[in-house]
């Protein structure tokens, strides 16, 4: 197991970043656009509200921002780092 924050581990390589604070269980999953959050019934509404905020996508997804041949413009790292810390904040 990989700790990455004090809420955030990855259990095994290749395998999902899990986010567990209180009673918050967020499954991050990574693709070439961004991450994609999961959560179960008692999270959803956390995931909702960062959509409202527009910090996630319609379906879900922490978008990185890309130039036109498709590599990052921002750190995607620091960008999911940043919003698992407000999401500690907001649980």
């Amino acid at each position: 197991m990989v700790v990455i924050g004090v809420h955030s581990y990855i259990e095994n390589y290749g395998s999902n970043l899990s986010f567990n604070d209180k009673n918050i269980f967020i499954s991050i999953s990574h693709d070439n656009d961004g991450f994609i959050f999961k959560g179960d019934e008692s999270s959803q509404y956390l995931i909702n509200k960062l959509i409202e905020e527009n910090t996630l996508s319609q379906d879900g997804k922490l978008l990185i921002a890309k130039n036109d041949e498709g590599i990052d413009l921002e750190d995607r790292i620091v960008k999911l780092k940043t919003v698992l810390e407000n999401l500690t904040l907001k649980s």
